[in-house]
């Protein structure tokens, strides 16, 4: 049965106001989980978003087509070539757009000619690609497309050309802009976020010490050291608190009826948050109580303070029968 003792009345106040701090908490893991998952949200919009405007940033292919007068029959062989003008700004040689025809690198108008060289005849229509490589030169790019007469009719012009003009975005952090702009608006909310949690988390401090009794053997007790955990350093706001079944699993035990977590409100002076399921299973001693099967025991709440020397049972099956498990807080 449950203990008719009363609770004094500032232990009583403070869980009430231990209740709401654990409300506020939760408010608070809520809201830091909400912003993690808006930026990684918001990650994978800007990405798409700015991959598919470099994709309709591509240059398109053109066509370029050899005509004649109506009525004339003039056939003649083009070579295609490319020439470019001079770029102002890198003092080093820039580095080009690839122009291909039908899959075919267009040469420099300076290239000694080559029976590989891309031609098309009169009439006939070419498709020009244009390809920017990743170390593609930055800036615009502005040059003459050549055609050059190696054969055919003598009334054909020996030269046709039209101008190009391509321009380069250059760098990955200026073609990411959108998700550059992003990225470094998510990490200034990060930091504020990391630094709130940081400055205004309190550290674990203190020990358990953790027996457990299965009604056959008598269990030494286990002293566990309450530190803050690793992930504390790159998730501040989960620094306050230790979840119990990892305590349990480091100190040798089962959990037995326990479940839940330790938050340090302020040192020296943490919360028991229990899970639904263990409220009913969780009992606390008064400090300086050695549990007996059978003594009356106080119920706990989803929210318990726990003071220096305090103690808690849990019971796995059955209240006030093995297996049971002691769990007691020294500060430090």
């Amino acid at each position: 049965m449950a203990s008719d003792q009363p609770v004094p009345a500032q232990n009583l106040e403070e869980k009430r106001n231990y209740e709401k701090w654990a409300s506020g908490r939760r408010k608070e893991l809520r809201i830091a989980a909400l912003a993690a998952a808006l930026i990684l949200l918001g990650t994978i919009y800007f990405g798409g978003l700015n991959a598919y405007l470099l994709y309709r940033e591509a240059p398109e292919p053109f066509h370029v087509a050899v005509t004649q007068p109506a009525g004339a029959d003039i056939q003649a062989e083009y070579r295609v070539t490319v020439s470019w003008q001079p770029m102002e700004g890198p003092s080093r040689i820039p580095i080009r757009p690839s122009v291909l025809v039908h899959g075919i690198a267009v040469p420099l108008a300076s290239a000694r000619p080559s029976p590989s060289d891309p031609r098309f005849r009169t009439g006939e229509s070419a498709e020009l690609d244009f390809v920017v490589g990743g170390d593609c030169t930055p800036g615009v790019h502005e040059g003459w497309i050549s055609l050059q007469k190696v054969s055919g009719s003598p009334d054909a012009q020996p030269t046709l050309s039209s101008p190009i003009k391509v321009q380069v975005i250059g760098g990955l952090w200026r073609s990411w802009f959108l998700l550059r702009d992003w990225l470094i608006a998510s990490f200034g909310l990060l930091a504020l976020l990391y630094a709130f949690f940081f400055s205004f988390s309190q550290v674990p401090s203190g020990e358990i010490s953790v027996e457990y009794h299965d009604g056959r053997l008598n269990y030494p007790p286990a002293y566990v050291a309450l530190r803050a955990r690793r992930l504390a350093l790159l998730m501040p706001w989960k620094r306050p608190a230790l979840p119990l079944a990892p305590l349990f699993k480091k100190a040798g035990v089962p959990a037995c009826g326990f479940a839940g977590e330790i938050v340090f409100k302020m040192r020296n002076h943490p919360a028991l948050f229990l899970a639904p399921a263990a409220a009913d299973r969780v009992y606390r001693l008064f400090p300086g109580a050695v549990f007996q099967p059978g003594q009356p025991l106080q119920s706990c709440g989803p929210v318990e303070v726990v003071w220096d020397k305090e103690s808690f049972v849990a019971f796995a099956e059955v209240r006030n029968r093995p297996p049971y498990m002691v769990m007691h807080y020294k500060a430090w």
